[in-house]
This record gives structure tokens, sequence and C-alpha cells, in this order.
């Protein structure tokens, strides 16, 4: 009889003893269960104390009654009938009667319910013991509908058992989350195999066989779930016309025993493979320290099930990144420069792939150099059709507005990669950049030898001695500018910077730049040479081309201009401030059209850092960021110029020389040699001189830069010219479109599979992935224009749309001439407000967008537009307004944040313009 009498826990007794204190009545329970007791001897029930005594006999029990205290409560736990246990003792208990054991009747009390639901009950038997035994100290959460449910009861119980705080709402991405915390992890595996199965199989139901799987793996070792999940996404990829390959279906096989010895669902692999990788993502964005390992677990794991090669197929795992940037070298891998952008379809493939990697981060430099190198390939590509400078005007344009683009994304590129199959690829390529770069500047010493003894003035371009007279001074009383000068910043510095100011560090402030109306391209400036600190930085402030020093250049700015001028010393701030009371003070007199800095922390990089491979954000110039902030505050522009370029050392020829610097020697020292030109005139502080054109050459002592020489990138002072948002540009001014050369955004159209991975293919000696994706396709490369009117500036300058090769066409595509005459159109024109887009501004953008096969990025949309970076926005809702017949999305922005997308069916059906090219 007593083997048929249940066992009673230790939790169902405690709950009991609640409930018998609660009710206040009897002070005895009789429970039919056998007597045995492995619980405390007694129980304290708030301030009452509980004895549990069990009973084998009707004498037993009334031993046991006779041993309480009056203000005591009594368990007894006896297996005896009623008759048995006699009357004797049934007049003292409870209902005067015997209970039956039964825990689910506990259950309700439990979660203040009156009821359960049957899908609880058919849980299993297993499961009102576990709710009594793992009830948290402040109970289970309460039901609002009376019904204990399934879901409620066992999903808190799975809760408490991966110590997650109640209520707990799980889903299978919650599962992951909980089963990667070491606490929950550790009482997972620690819980009876019982609850552990019951609440498996439970999960299995309410989650989906993924949520089986999951909590199965955690129960059978260490291996991080999440990385387990990485390892099925790669074991069953989502494209379902994946070949599976020789290692992988055994692989696949070899993976159950490490979730639960049973066949892998595909269904439920991917499920937990997204799971997985939506965790992974959380993980990052919270930078969790676990990250790596769980990286690192799933390679491993992939290697342990015997597919080692697997992991380079994951979108995910630091191996398939790896695998991503040994397929770009591969593609990047030509005999000659019309092989290799030849080939460029393919390698823009090959970055597609490695920025769609979940861990291509758009910061690390890795990927930096990648994009970077990419563009290089397709100024390259663009290069054949580009007529060479016909004065010094003309090379200083094209350095200002394409080759100091190429100059910092080369830098980008230079210390790219520690993979040294792709640090070769990467520098197969550079050979290519500075062979046409060298060309270029060759070319551009040459037209300065010439201009330089003819004491001529290059169109388009400004004189460092005339730069604050004669372009800063005019918009003083309008712009109240801080002139800031970088000693030394080159272009692609100022590139680097002007990004950095007018879209990320300070975006705050609303800085715009504004840049010559005539022209609408940045103006460069010309320095004096050789191009030293002592000469051209003279020149910019005391308007002379002379010899001078700080003393000279303070006293000169004061006596032209009346204008305060601060060199490093003055900038040092006391503890706790960033620039001192004297300097902010000045910054924000109204009185003062003008205050100049000189920030060194460029020019001393030369000499102590490596310039080449530091990327130049605002932070990165000591004093800049408080600069600006201080200008903003007092209502002020900035003009961020300098006084001459540089280049970085890069392993240069040393041509020690008597009497040289860095990058200059006399006319005394001996005549031009290869890659040297002399240089005479007015505009050579010293009478004459031989300067490099080479960037490799120096005349003195190893250093980490250098700057005197001919070079584009020496010669060519950055102008850059930036106000608060909002106001109207000054006289002779506007606002600057993006100033990126086209190559810079627009990618070559890449090999199409048709949006799927291609497969991998075997070779001799181990496999390469075949990564080419359907993507944007580019216009031809630009061409040549030809050059414009004036400038306001009493510059001559280039017709900006005509050099972008984005303006406006008005007959270049049929489709546009027959939209301008549809009577849709005309109603939308009519519809679209006060002040919509004029039509050659849509002519322009359609334009660019239907050369490009229907897709471009957001600057090349925004130049076309004629519009600045910041006000694109408004642009392109006035082009939707106009074009987006009915709420069509004849016009539209890719998910990416940076491709405009133009449907050209969509448009010839809305406007009726009949179907066809042209």
């Amino acid at each position: 009889m007593t083997d048929r009498v249940p066992q009673a826990s230790v939790a169902l007794v405690t709950e009991r003893a609640k409930k018998l204190v609660a009710d206040g009545g009897a002070k005895v329970l009789v429970l039919r269960a056998r007597p045995r007791w492995t619980g405390p001897p007694e129980i304290t029930v708030g301030t009452a104390r509980v004895l549990v005594r069990p009973a084998v006999s009707q004498l037993a029990a009334l031993d046991a009654i006779s041993e309480r205290k009056p203000d005591d409560f009594l368990v007894l736990l006896s297996d005896r009938t009623e008759q048995e246990i006699g009357d004797a003792v049934l007049v003292r208990a409870e209902r005067h009667r015997v209970e039956l054991l039964d825990e689910w009747s506990a259950i309700p009390g439990l979660f203040g319910a009156r009821a359960l639901d049957p899908a609880l009950r058919a849980a299993g038997r297993w499961v009102p013991v576990a709710l009594l035994e793992h009830q948290p100290p402040e109970g289970w959460p309460q039901v609002s509908s009376g019904v204990v449910g399934a879901d409620h009861a066992l999903g808190n119980l799975l809760g408490v058992l991966l110590r997650r705080p109640l209520p707990v709402e799980l889903d299978l991405v919650a599962l992951l989350a909980a089963l990667e915390v070491p606490a929950g992890r550790a009482s997972w595996t620690q819980a009876p195999d019982p609850l552990r199965s019951g609440l498996t199989t439970w999960a299995g139901k309410a989650f989906g066989r993924a949520a089986a799987m999951a909590l199965a793996a955690a129960a059978r070792g260490p291996v991080s779930v999440v990385a387990i999940g990485l390892a099925l996404d790669v074991l069953w990829p989502e494209a379902s016309s994946a070949v599976v390959g020789p290692e992988q279906g055994p692989a696949r096989g070899r993976i159950e025993s490490r979730i639960d010895d049973k066949p892998v669902s595909p269904t439920a692999a991917r499920e937990l493979a997204r799971a997985a990788r939506t965790l992974l993502v959380r993980m990052d964005a919270t930078d969790s320290t676990a990250v790596p390992s769980v990286l690192a677990q799933a390679e491993a794991l992939l290697g342990d099930v015997g597919w080692s090669a697997g992991a380079e197929w994951s979108s995910v795992l630091p191996a398939g990144l790896r695998a991503r940037f040994r397929a770009l070298a591969e593609a990047l891998t030509a005999p000659n420069v019309a092989a290799l952008t030849a080939d460029l379809p393919r390698i823009e493939g090959r970055l597609t792939e490695i920025v769609q990697h979940e861990r291509a981060g758009a910061r690390d430099s890795a990927v930096v150099a990648a994009r970077m190198v990419v563009r290089l390939v397709r100024w390259l590509a663009a290069q054949p059709d580009r007529d060479q400078p016909a004065d010094l005007g003309a090379a200083l344009r094209r350095y200002a507005d394409d080759g100091a683009w190429v100059d910092r994304a080369a830098a980008a590129v230079w210390n790219g990669s520690s993979d040294e199959l792709v640090g070769t690829a990467y520098r197969s390529v550079l050979d290519h950049v500075h062979l046409a770069r060298g060309t270029q500047d060759r070319d551009a010493a040459a037209l300065l030898a010439d201009a330089t003894a003819r004491d001529e003035s290059p169109d388009g371009v400004a004189l460092i001695e005339s730069v604050l007279g004669d372009v800063v001074w005019p918009v003083a009383s309008a712009l109240r500018p801080l002139v800031i000068l970088l000693d030394g910043m080159s272009a692609p510095v100022a590139v680097e910077l002007a990004e950095a100011i007018t879209t990320e560090a300070v975006r705050v402030a609303g800085w715009r730049e504004l840049v010559p109306e005539g022209s609408g391209r940045r103006l460069p400036v010309l320095a004096a040479l050789p191009t030293l600190t002592r000469y051209s930085r003279t020149a910019f402030f005391t308007g002379a081309l002379r010899e001078g020093n700080q003393s000279t250049e303070k006293q000169a700015v004061r006596a032209r201009f009346g204008a305060p001028l601060f060199h490093k010393d003055d900038l040092r701030a006391p503890a706790g401030e960033v620039l001192p009371a004297s300097v902010r003070s000045v910054i924000d007199d109204p009185e003062l059209r003008m205050v100049a800095v000189v920030l060194n922390t460029i020019d001393d990089a030369l000499d102590k850092q490596d310039p080449g491979g530091t990327r130049w954000g605002v932070d990165d110039v000591q004093h800049l960021h408080a600069l600006l902030d201080a200008a903003a505050l007092a209502g002020r522009a900035v003009v961020l110029t300098s006084d001459h370029g540089h280049v970085v050392e890069r392993g240069s020829e040393a041509r020690p020389t008597p009497g040289a610097d860095a990058r200059w020697r006399p006319t005394s020292s001996g005549p031009p040699t290869a890659g040297e030109v002399v240089v005479r005139g007015r505009r050579v502080v010293p009478g004459e001189v031989v300067l490099p054109w080479r960037e490799d050459l120096r005349y003195a002592s190893l250093r980490s830069g250098y700057h005197g020489g001919a070079s584009l990138a020496e010669i060519t002072v950055p102008f850059l010219l930036l106000s608060r948002s909002g106001g109207p540009a000054p006289r002779g001014w506007r606002e600057a479109v993006p100033q990126a050369p086209a190559w810079w955004n627009e990618a070559q159209r890449v090999e199409s599979t048709g949006g799927r991975r291609a497969r991998r293919t075997a070779q001799a000696g181990g496999s390469v992935i075949d990564l080419a994706y359907a993507g944007a396709s580019t216009a031809p490369p630009p061409t040549r224009a030809d050059e414009g009117p004036q400038g306001v500036l009493d510059f001559a300058v280039p017709n900006p749309e005509a050099q972008s090769g984005t303006g406006p066409t008005g007959t270049g595509h049929g489709l546009i001439g027959r939209l301008a005459e549809s009577e849709i159109y005309a109603s939308q024109r009519r519809r679209a407000g006060r002040h919509p887009l004029k039509h050659d501004q849509v002519d322009s953008a359609l334009t660019v967008l239907l050369d490009r096969g229907g897709r471009a990025h957001r600057d090349t949309v925004a130049a076309a537009l004629g519009v600045s970076a910041g006000s694109f926005g408004v642009a392109l809702a006035a082009l939707t307004r106009l074009l987006n017949v009915e709420g069509y999305a004849v016009v539209s922005m890719d998910a990416d944040g940076e491709t405009v997308r133009l449907d050209e069916r969509l448009l010839r059906e809305q406007f009726e313009l009949g179907a066809g090219r042209g």
C-alpha cells in the first residue's frame, strides 16, 4: 500500500503549511503521504511555527499532536486510512479528514488563480513539483485571467532556471541571450535531467524546434549556443539553391552530437542561425566582451565537425571577412593597368561582399582601405579619357578637385592590411597610381617653372600672398571670420577635415561650406617657393614674399587688418580649460572683423609621427574642435587653410647635398637631374632654387614627412570657408555642392549573379569564392570640359556642371524632353507648391540617374541638383513631390541611406512617356 502512496515534497509541504496558517482555522493538517520526511522538522511561516511529523500509526499521530504547543501548527504525513488514523486525530484536523496529496491543487494559488489550463496539466506530472520547488522568494507572477496557462507558468519557470528577472517574456533570441549569461547557463546545466527534458519539450512546442535545440545544446557542453547557431548558419545557408559540398554534408551529421543527437531540421537550423545573428548584432551594439570568444568558438566548432573552410562562407565570422579580403586581392592582381581596370566590375563585386559582411565596420581601417583601393582603380580607369592641363591653374584645380582625393585614398591603402596576400595586391595598385600621379607632378612642375619664370598668375587660383587681402578681407564684414591656418595641411588632409566638420564630428554646430560662386569648386591657393613655413606662412600673413617668423606675422596682421594672431604658445590654457580666456574673449569680441590662429599639429607630425598613417578628424588636430565651437558661439565663420602641403616618407631616395634643405637645394649645387626642376622668379623667395617634383626624393636626413618641393601635394594650398547654416552667403560665394569627384562614390556595374551568391568552385590547393553581386552602375568616366567665364573673384574658372559631368543636358535623354512636355508633369509642377524645383534641376538629376542605370550616390544627385549635402534631403523631397505621382516611388532613397533610385519603367508609366529607351 505504501508504494502506491506518493512521497510529499518539501516544496508541497511548505506550500500547504503556508495555506494552513493563512486559513487560521484548525491547526492540524493530515496529508496522505508516505510517512517519510527529509525536510526540516519545523517550518516558519511569518511568526508562526509549523511542525512537520511523519505518522506511521494513530499512536504516532497522537504523540505529534501532544508535542504541539497551543500556538503551533502541525502537518502530519501518514499513509494510514481515515479509519486507521482514528477520530481522535481527525477531530483536531482541518476538515476532519485526511487530505489527499495533490500537487496540482496547490498550483492555482501560487499564481493567484482559480483554475489550471488543461495544456499545463498535459505538460506532465513533473510540472507541479517543479513549480513548487522552484518558486521564487517573491512568489510567481500573478495572472489576471483566473486561469494559469502553460506559457505563463512554464515560461516563468524556465526564466527562474535561467536566472532571468520575472515576469519573463521569452522568444528565441531572448532564450539565446539568457543562455549566454554564465550564471543562467550554469543553472540550466545543473537542473535535474527530468526538469530539463520537460522544459525542453515544452519550449520546442512554444517557440519552435530551434528553441529545443538551443536548450539541448546548452546542456551538452560548454560551447556557446550562439556559436552553434553561427556554425549552423554556414552548414545550412540562407540560399536554398546552395549546393552541398563534399565536406559540408558529413559536417551536418557530426554537429548533431553537439545538439541533441537528432537529425537537424533545415528549417530549425535556419531559425536558430537567424536568432544567433540577431543576438550577435545586439552584443556588438553593447560592446559585449563575449563576442570574440563566440566567434572563435563558432570557427573552432566548424573545424571540429570537419569543415574548417566553411567558416570562409560566413558573412558573420572573421574567417569569412578574411576570405572576402583575399577575394578582393585576387581580383586586384593584374599584370598592367589595362587588365586591372578591365576587371573593375568584378572588383566592385568583391568590395560589395566585403562591406556586406557583418564584421565589416564602416570605420574599420581594413574596410576603409578596401573601399579606397577600389576607388583608386576607378580613378585609374578614368585616366585615359583625361586631357592634360594646359596651364598651371588647370593643374592646381585638377589636383584640388581630383588628385587630392587620390592621395587621400592612397594614404589609407598604404598600410591597409596585415594580410601579406592582400598587402601585395594593394601595393600593386599603389604602384600604378604612383606612376600616374608622378606623371601629373612632373607635368605640373614644368608648368610651375614656366609660370613662375614669366611671373604669371594662374587662372582660377589664388596666390598665398593675396589670400587674406583679396579673398578673406572682402567678406570679413559679413562673416567676421576666424582664420585657422593649419601649418603643413595638404589638400588631401583638408578633404578629410572638411568631411568631418560638415558631416560628422561637429554636426551639431551646423557648419556648411562656401565656395566661389563662379566655379562652385574649392579655391586652390599656390604656395610661395620653396614651400617652407618661413616663406609661405609669412607671405600669407604679411602679403609679401619674404622670409619671416612669428613676430613678423603678428605685427603684419595687426598692421594690415587690426586683427590679433595667436600661435602655439598663445593657446596654452590653464588646467581644466580648452582655450585661454584671452583667446576666447577675442573670438567673442563683436568689434573685431577677423581673428587668426596658427595650429601646428600637422607640421609637427612631419617630424615626430607618421602623417601618412593618420586619419585626420577634428579631434586629431589640437585645439581645432575648441576653436570651431568658440567660433560657432561667437557667430563667426571659419577659414581653414594652410601655408603649404607636404609629402610623406614612404621609402625615399636620399641625395645628400651641401646647403640643401629637405626638399630644395640651391642652383649652385648643380643643375637639375631626374625628378627635379629649376624655378626662378619673383615668387621664389631666394630667387632661384632646384625643387624635386618626385615625392620620394630628399636632400636631408630621414623624417616622417617633408615639404619644400614642387609636387602638387606641396605647392597646392587648400582653402575652406565655413559658415553656420541658415544665413545667406556673402556676395561672390555660394553654398558648396558635394565636392567629391564622380569616381569617389559611383561604382562601376558589378558582375551580376541574379542577386544570389555564386557557388564556391574548387581549385587545386584550396578553393576560391566567387563573390560577385548585382549592384550599382556608373556613368562613363567624365571628360574634360570647356573653360567657363570669369568668376566673381576675378579668377578664370571652369564650368562646374560640365566639369563634373552631372550638369543639365536638356537633350541628353529624349525621355527627359518628353517629360517636360507631359501634361501630367505640368500638373505635378502646379501642385508642387510655391517653389518647385526648376526643370533644369530635374533634368540634371534624371540625367545622372539614367546614365547610371537608375542608381546614383546621394552626393552625385545633390551635385546635379546644385544643392549642398546638408540641403539634399529637402531637395530630394521636392523631387519626389514632382515625380512620385499618387505616391508611386518613381524616385526613392535606397535602404542604405546613400543611394538614390530611379524606376525608369514607372517613370514612363506614370507620365505616359512610352516604352523603350530615348
